[in-house]
């Protein structure tokens, strides 16, 4: 692999693995390091790039690889969810508050999931990836990938209805 096909293929991934190893670390310069460590990898095997099929799922796989070892090295059981659009338009302050403390509490419920139903909802959900891809990502079969996801929305979904019909809980 030459540079120029290098930096047409794999440098344009560079925002989904930042995205992805953001929604991971719960850090920017986490994630940013994430990213660096991918392409520095990547490059070293540019000449075996030949034996990957899908050169974009082993990038986000080596990703995944790479920030759960950084999160079992801080032992660190909490990830962030990609943060929300910031701005709200032609919404009232009662409006925007309800988001923001809706929000707050979305995130509260998707930390306690386990973080493979996490990464699967984030690959799905935010990167709008296919079942495939996930599959192979993550080395699981296709059926784990939908049990996983259709898990984690119903234990979330639950959590939300909850809240809505007996107010607060301990989120």
């Amino acid at each position: 692999m030459k540079l120029q096909e290098f930096t047409q293929r794999i440098v344009g991934l560079q925002n989904k693995l930042y995205r992805f190893a953001l929604h991971l670390t719960g850090q920017k310069a986490e994630a940013e390091d994430v990213v660096q460590e991918v392409m520095l990898r990547i490059w070293n095997k540019r000449e075996e790039r030949s034996r990957f099929d899908n050169l974009e799922a082993f990038c986000m796989r080596m990703a995944k690889n790479i920030c759960i070892d950084q999160l079992r090295s801080k032992q660190r059981g909490y990830l962030d969810i990609e943060k929300a659009a910031e701005s709200i338009d032609n919404q009232n302050p009662l409006e925007i508050a309800s988001y923001h403390d809706t929000y707050q509490h979305i995130q509260k419920m998707v930390a306690k999931i386990s973080i493979k139903q996490r990464m699967i909802l984030q690959m799905r959900e935010v990167e709008a990836m296919s079942y495939q891809e996930i599959a192979d990502i993550l080395e699981i079969s296709l059926a784990q990938v939908k049990v996983n996801l259709f898990r984690a929305r119903n234990q979330i979904r639950e959590q939300l209805i909850e809240l809505e019909q007996y107010g607060l809980q301990n989120y």
